[in-house]
């Protein structure tokens, strides 16, 4: 990928993880990707936001930080 990209920090709040869920998903509507690292598929809060992702047409990639790792395409 030949692109600049822009971080959109995630939300962390200490109140509750419903309200840092909600301004994440907030968040998203400016985003044309979503990254999603390691084992991702055992936070509940990722998962909802990978749902919303692929819901709305964003992309996702997956990134692998650990072992030989690497990057790939979630779609």
């Amino acid at each position: 990928m030949q692109e600049n990209f822009e971080l959109i920090e995630p939300y962390l709040s200490d109140c509750d993880d419903l309200t840092s869920l909600a301004e994440n998903i907030k968040r998203m509507k400016d985003a044309d990707y979503a990254v999603f690292f390691d084992d991702w598929q055992k936070a509940r809060y990722c998962n909802i936001e990978r749902y919303c992702a692929e819901e709305y047409d964003i992309s996702c990639i997956d990134v692998e930080l650990s072992g030989e790792g690497g990057e790939s395409d979630g779609e």
